[in-house]
């Protein structure tokens, strides 16, 4: 998983900077540990912090966690945008 953040920090260091939002990273050492399609992983995290990074405004930040439960990983890419309004 390290290496797998770092990449998408280096991804999107200048967006990051230029808008004011800091990425923040945080993976349980258990989680960190599981097998996983890394390509597949960078492709769906990217899509979601540019997702998340879009609905946030300065001064904000997006938390990229992930975290083993039972056998799996569990992603979350939280921002502290609007929200989608209900319908």
């Amino acid at each position: 998983m390290a290496g797998l953040f770092e990449k998408l920090r280096a991804l999107f260091m200048g967006r990051s900077k230029m808008l004011g939002i800091p990425l923040v990273f945080s993976v349980t050492p258990a989680a960190a540990v599981l097998p996983s399609d890394q390509n597949l992983l960078y492709r769906i995290l990217a899509n979601l912090i540019g997702n998340a990074m879009k609905v946030s405004s300065n001064g904000g930040q997006v938390d990229i966690e992930v975290a083993r439960v039972g056998d799996r990983a569990q992603l979350r890419v939280l921002d502290r945008g609007r929200g989608v309004p209900n319908a």
